[in-house]
């Protein structure tokens, strides 16, 4: 039993080690905020602001800008749009200005019109003409099919714009769904030979079969491989179709890059844009990658991208344990109410992968998409015109700046930037008088307006004197004091024969009074260590002057030694959390130790042992007159200590050296 508790005890102390440690440890941490997780994001978001750009790049400053206006930061949403108009190419309307990429220039688009920051319909149609056909492997089919009469004929013209955008046009005749000058074909390619028509990327075509009579349908069919895909059908004599043929590169007519047209897509699907390239989108189209299936459903609307998404979402929540997918996928699941269970997970996911410091992964790029996508509708405190702050483009603390119509900086009692003094001058306030500028405090105060002219009887000699080396009749020292600006460093001598110690006075600042006065701390000419050793101590066959008498008489980190010496303090070579660590520890296992000799300590008890077994006959041969052999009584032997107290011994010595050095 009493093996039983020894183990119970023995096996706690490391428990209770371990517990006393994460106490210290919790201790020393930095005390966690309250504020909400939206409002570290933004908090941290709006820090990374430099005059309205994030990081110096095109697209951390777009998804910036689309955050904040989502939470409806006016002067944040226009720093950004300020910001990005002066890095655009001004010449083609693109970003960056010296080397245009599509990616950059379509997101700059949709955060300036989202933000509704100035004329941009001149971003649209660079992004219009940047693209490159991209469907080069498929056809482009026209059917003109039978609807309630089967019977009809007649020729319909298509007309379009060639590649310089002349209006061109061509004729074609059918007859009962057949075009018999073209091979008698049910499907006709619009750029074989018989209509070869120069399908350029988002080619506006008008078919018009006005001519033809009966009732019948118009259909442009996409053929790729053995994949007919209808892209638009009409029970009407004319239809109208933009042929989307198109891809985008990474750069203005570059070689097709799948992620390039998946995010201008997006960013022309979100400004209403009339033009887009889904034709080639769903031919690249994979499921794996969150960004194809939310683009894809944002075009299209249908819920087996959404269903995608589902499928692919990790059971922590996520979307490939990365942030920014699983923010692309919160945009396209958040429109459907019925994946709000999916939502709520992946929500749920991004707070536990919130950084300390507010931000997702330490980056604006990803910390602005969470935050547009999953906290959009935060309630949040952000910088305004009355937070009792300088902030934004304020001139003063809530006033001035984009804060102008609600408090002026001209009534506040202050000298605010672009004032000549207070409330007065600059190119916002009303001109300063020499009444508003002069204080007559008898300085002369240059810095808020002060001169000769406008305020005689403060700066009158005041320029070109106060910097002369002579002591002028309006001050009170050599170029200090009266007029001048640098006040006059205090007299400490009065020079009345006492040497007023308690004053500061010593031999240094007044000879005259304290010449051999011992007890001024400071060994003068007349003094030695014989005659005066509070001030003056031998050391060797030398005399050195004292220089403390306290600890106080030094500089930070210094103290005053027994000869009176100021001496540089030496460093702990454990940090005082260390240190704390180590006293919890060796306290916690001398209290354990304790408590273990109080439950099994004291005498050791001899242990009882049977005799040794002797036949009965052995007996017999004992003769009475033999004195009985005593055993000599048993002398333990002294204790060892065990390791546990040779450890507590030295962890005691070792804390003794780290507090004896302090």
């Amino acid at each position: 039993m009493a093996n039983t508790k020894k183990f119970a005890i023995l096996t706690c102390l490391p428990i209770l080690l371990l517990i006393a440690i994460n106490f210290v440890a919790a201790a020393n941490e930095t005390e966690t905020t309250t504020a909400s997780v939206e409002q570290k994001a933004y908090d941290w978001l709006l820090n990374q602001s430099k005059n309205g750009n994030y990081e110096n790049d095109v697209f951390s400053t777009s998804l910036a800008m689309l955050a904040l206006n989502a939470v409806d930061y006016k002067w944040g949403v226009e720093e950004a749009a300020n910001w990005l108009n002066t890095h655009k190419n001004a010449q083609s309307s693109c970003w960056p200005k010296t080397a245009c990429k599509t990616k950059e220039t379509a997101f700059a688009y949709w955060a300036l019109k989202n933000g509704d920051q100035g004329n941009i319909s001149s971003i649209e149609e660079w992004l219009k003409d940047a693209q490159k056909s991209g469907l080069t492997s498929g056809n482009w089919l026209l059917e003109v099919s039978p609807s309630t009469s089967p019977t009809f004929e007649g020729a319909c013209k298509v007309l379009y714009a060639d590649e310089r955008e002349n209006e061109k046009e061509k004729s074609v005749t059918v007859k009962n769904g057949r075009f018999p000058a073209c091979g008698n074909v049910t499907f006709l390619d619009m750029e074989g030979s018989c209509l070869n028509l120069p399908l350029v990327p988002s080619t506006d075509l008008t078919i018009d079969c006005d001519g033809v009579t009966g009732s019948f349908f118009i259909t442009i069919i996409y053929k790729s491989s053995n994949i007919y895909k209808i892209v638009k059908s009409e029970n009407a004599k004319v239809m109208h179709i933009t042929i989307n043929n198109g891809c985008y590169g990474k750069s203005y007519k570059s070689s097709c890059d799948s992620e390039s047209s998946f995010y201008v897509n997006l960013a022309l699907k979100e400004t209403e844009s009339q033009f887009n390239t889904n034709m080639y989108l769903e031919e690249v189209y994979d499921s794996n990658k969150p960004l194809n299936s939310m683009v894809m459903y944002k075009l299209t609307k249908n819920a087996q991208y959404l269903e995608s998404l589902k499928s692919r979402q990790k059971t922590d929540g996520s979307w490939n344990k990365k942030e920014y997918d699983t923010a692309l996928a919160i945009l396209a699941l958040k429109d459907d109410s019925s994946y709000q269970q999916q939502v709520d997970k992946a929500v749920e996911w991004l707070k536990k992968q919130q950084k300390t410091d507010g931000s997702w992964a330490s980056s604006v790029k990803d910390t602005a998409l969470v935050l547009y996508a999953a906290f959009s509708t935060a309630s949040i405190q952000l910088p305004g015109c009355n937070d009792a702050k300088k902030n934004q483009n304020e001139r003063g603390v809530d006033c001035g700046g984009t804060c102008q119509a609600t408090d002026d900086c001209c009534y506040n009692n202050q000298k605010d930037e672009e004032e000549e003094a207070v409330d007065c001058g600059g190119s916002y306030c009303s001109p300063c008088t020499a009444v508003s500028l002069c204080d007559t405090d008898g300085k002369c105060e240059p810095e808020v307006g002060e001169t000769t002219a406008n305020c005689p009887d403060d700066c009158e000699g005041f320029e070109g004197t106060c910097k002369n080396g002579v002591q002028d009749s309006k001050e009170e020292g050599v170029d200090c004091g009266g007029v001048c600006p640098t006040p006059c460093p205090e007299e400490l001598c009065d020079n009345n024969g006492k040497c007023d110690v308690d004053e500061g006075e010593d031999y240094n600042s007044c000879p005259d009074d304290c010449e051999g006065y011992c007890g001024d701390d400071v060994c003068d000419s007349t003094e030695t260590n014989e005659a005066c050793a509070t001030d003056c101590k031998e050391t060797g066959s030398t005399t050195t002057t004292a220089e403390c008498t306290k600890d106080e008489d030094c500089d930070a980190g210094e103290f005053c030694d027994s000869d009176g010496q100021c001496q540089t303090e030496e460093k702990s070579a454990f940090p005082i959390k260390t240190i704390l660590v180590i006293l919890v520890v060796v306290l916690i296992i001398f209290g354990g130790l304790l408590g273990y000799k109080k439950k099994f300590g004291g005498k050791a008890k001899p242990s009882q042992t049977r005799p040794d077994y002797k036949p009965f006959t052995s007996q017999l041969q004992k003769t009475s007159g033999q004195a009985s052999q005593q055993r000599p009584s048993f002398q333990p032997e002294p204790a060892k200590k065990s390791r546990v107290e040779e450890e507590l011994e030295k962890s005691l010595g070792e804390a003794r050296k780290v507090l004896g050095k302090r």
